[in-house]
């Protein structure tokens, strides 16, 4: 009842976002789960903006979700501060083995997906040109794959887009501008300026922020796995015609629910 509530519910936000979405390409998720943060950024460059704890937080993304609405849409103002608190109650730490595709999810799209988690694993300080390139050579595999459903290849696209974006992102955050705003969120010392650290005694300290930046990447894109894969097992049916149309639902579901993933995992507030 709650999946069907929730898709229920993701119909509405789908007719009411700003933007419109059916012009959108699952290629477009990644940039737009990326503008929520750039608009957190700006947020939060005003040292007084910055919130003293998680709740705060959560109704600062919340808000920024919110605006991706029309004024008097309450389904898809709701929408924003539940997928949000929803996912800041979840569980963290999951490994991509336990996602859960339909069961006929398309072999060659999940094998490009495994592709792309062991290829974020490779991330370090100086190589995210290099990530970044593999991942968009991924996306291009994905793209050519025949006789997929279009749900399937929304699914994995979008999270494939989500992967990317993400990646530019945390990487920048962690290992580029050390005076990123993002870096107020974490409570304690996890994010670290690298170039303070040289010596083979550190390697240690050199794991711990690599580990704590594909972490981040990871909740985020299997949120957007998870979330995708959900609406598709809801949906169950094999209409070329629904499905075309659905396809704006998954991509919304995506960017909802995967944006505060990935900020809570790179967050180190306590629970309220």
């Amino acid at each position: 009842m709650m999946k069907l509530f929730t898709l229920l519910t993701l119909v509405a936000v789908t007719n009411a976002i700003q933007n419109d979405v059916r012009r959108l390409k699952p290629e477009d998720i990644g940039p737009l789960h990326n503008d929520a943060f750039e608009q957190l950024t700006e947020l939060y460059r005003n040292q007084e903006n910055v919130p003293k704890s998680k709740m705060d937080l959560m109704m600062d993304l919340s808000q920024i979700m919110e605006g991706y609405c029309n004024e008097d849409d309450t389904s898809c103002r709701n929408l924003a501060y539940e997928a949000t608190m929803k996912e800041f109650s979840a569980k963290r730490g999951r490994d991509p083995s336990e996602i859960e595709y339909p069961h006929d999810f398309h072999r060659g799209l999940k094998e490009s997906i495994d592709n792309m988690f062991e290829t974020i694993k490779l991330i370090d300080e100086h190589n995210v040109d290099e990530v970044v390139d593999t991942l968009n050579e991924i996306l291009v595999e994905m793209k050519d794959i025949e006789d997929v459903n279009v749900l399937h290849q929304a699914v994995a696209l979008s999270a494939m887009s989500v992967a990317i974006e993400s990646t530019k992102l945390w990487h920048n955050v962690h290992f580029v501008e050390k005076d990123h705003p993002l870096r107020r969120l974490q409570t304690t010392n996890i994010v670290f300026n690298l170039d303070q650290y040289t010596s083979q005694s550190n390697e240690d300290l050199f794991g711990k922020a690599f580990a704590q930046v594909y972490s981040t990447i990871q909740e985020d894109v299997m949120t957007a796995i998870d979330k995708g894969s959900e609406m598709i097992k809801v949906v169950g049916t094999n209409s070329i015609d629904a499905l075309v149309r659905l396809v704006p639902i998954i991509m919304i579901a995506i960017v909802y629910f995967a944006t505060p993933a990935s900020l809570d995992a790179f967050s180190t507030f306590s629970d309220p």
